[in-house]
């Protein structure tokens, strides 16, 4: 049986889901109160919700990926992971 490369496609889902997730709740919290006015915010995440959804699926594909990571794909998640905390921090 021949190996075959997993890639990162699941473990980047997931990674962009939490920046969504975070971003949102760093937003609705930026007052110290949820009211009315995060209701945008609450939209636009609930039209995000099925992608996030079906990046929590894949999260035993992101363990399995990541037993099999190569150098680049490594590299490649650093900077998604980079990507994630300033978008945190800019939020």
């Amino acid at each position: 049986m021949e190996n075959e490369k997993l890639g990162i496609e699941k473990t980047v889902a997931i990674l962009k889901s939490v920046k969504t997730l975070v971003v949102a709740a760093k937003s609705v919290m930026a007052d110290g109160k949820v009211n009315l006015a995060d209701l945008p915010v609450a939209i636009s995440l609930l039209s995000q919700i099925s992608a996030i959804a079906e990046s929590a699926k894949g999260f035993s594909g992101a363990v399995k990926e990541a037993k099999d990571l190569e150098q680049s794909e490594v590299l490649a998640l650093v900077n998604e992971v980079y990507s994630l905390v300033a978008a945190i921090e800019a939020a």
